[in-house]
């Protein structure tokens, strides 16, 4: 893909780390800014296979895999640091530290995912998915350390699983329940959760269809996502249940 604007031309100032909090050995806070100067298009060369089987009457299992490799993707690089000076004040109150964002980080990612469906009645249609991710980000040639890529593969859960049911009482009403286990992400900055969302419909006219709705029922709330590498409040998703009502004409 093309560099964002993002990536070209940000001039962002990321995080002020006050004097001897950790990561700043100085006695001065340092302001950290991230520089877009990212250049070049990111490059991927990419394996896919997969195969569907009919194991039965009714139903159906799919496998599939893939490996991507990719490679001047956008990182963030050191550039440079220059003291801060105020008028009047012959020492540096504070270190402006640049960040550079550059295309040459390099990552190899690789997964699968099976689904099992089918039908235990003909008014009773299941389904189970697993699938997996898996990285390796490559390592800087000059700091012999992993790139720091804009864009974390960690921020992706190594392994999901679902299984859905869907019923159908009859033609007019219907139920749905979907169960869900994301893994954790980011290191653990966000733990694994179990989940489970479930849909009651009825349709008392050919043109009306009411729903009673419930997401993430299993706890009050949870997290779905974080970036550590933005000083951004975690945003929380909250349990939630509500009733609809739908009219098609």
């Amino acid at each position: 893909r093309t560099p964002s604007r993002y990536e070209r031309d940000a001039v962002l100032l990321v995080v002020v780390d006050a004097a001897g909090a950790p990561g700043n050995p100085t006695g001065l806070p340092i302001y950290t800014n991230l520089l877009g100067a990212s250049d070049r298009s990111a490059r991927l060369i990419s394996f896919e296979a997969g195969i569907r089987a009919s194991i039965a009457p009714g139903w159906s299992l799919d496998i599939a895999g893939y490996h991507n490799d990719y490679a001047d993707m956008a990182s963030a690089a050191f550039g440079s640091v220059a003291p801060i000076f105020v008028e009047g004040i012959p020492f540096p109150v504070a270190l402006d530290s640049n960040i550079d964002l550059v295309a040459e980080g390099s990552v190899d990612t690789w997964g699968g995912e099976v689904t099992l469906a089918g039908q235990l009645q003909p008014w009773w249609q299941v389904q189970l998915n697993w699938s997996h991710f898996n990285y390796s980000v490559g390592e800087n040639a000059v700091t012999g350390q992993p790139y720091n890529l804009l864009t974390q593969p960690s921020a992706s859960p190594r392994n999901q699983f679902k299984a859905s049911s869907a019923i159908d009482f009859s033609n007019d009403i219907s139920f749905n329940a979907d169960l869900r286990h994301i893994g954790e992400i980011a290191g653990g900055m966000v733990p694994a959760y179990f989940t489970a969302d479930v849909r009651l419909s009825a349709s008392p006219l050919p043109n009306l269809e009411l729903s009673l709705i419930g997401e993430n029922l299993f706890e009050a709330r949870h997290i779905e996502f974080y970036e550590p590498g933005y000083p951004a409040p975690v945003g929380f998703v909250p349990r939630s249940v509500a009733a609809e009502v739908r009219y098609r004409f």
